[in-house]
């Protein structure tokens, strides 16, 4: 990857681009309950997006496009619905 390339003159936007990956483990502590939402979804007790769906009355617009375009085979649907939105 590239990113050391990057030129820019924003020395906050540098040093976010120059920055290690963070890869220590998450804990409930700083990851804003993201370990126990993934225990709550891995027995089960997790909400569907379907369910979710059926409740907000339908699938959000980024939603259907994400889909269609995974149906289309864009390998990077949801990078793609990114770029656009």
């Amino acid at each position: 990857m590239f990113v050391g390339l990057t030129a820019t003159a924003d020395p906050v936007a540098r040093a976010l681009l120059l920055a290690p990956i963070d890869d220590e483990p998450d804990t409930d502590d700083d990851d804003g309950g993201l370990t126990e939402a993934r225990r709550e979804l891995a027995s089960g007790e997790g909400i569907s997006m379907e369910e979710i769906e059926r409740a907000a009355g339908g699938p959000s617009q980024a939603t259907i496009v994400e889909r269609r375009l995974d149906a289309l085979g864009c390998a990077g649907g949801r990078a793609a619905l990114q770029l656009l939105s």
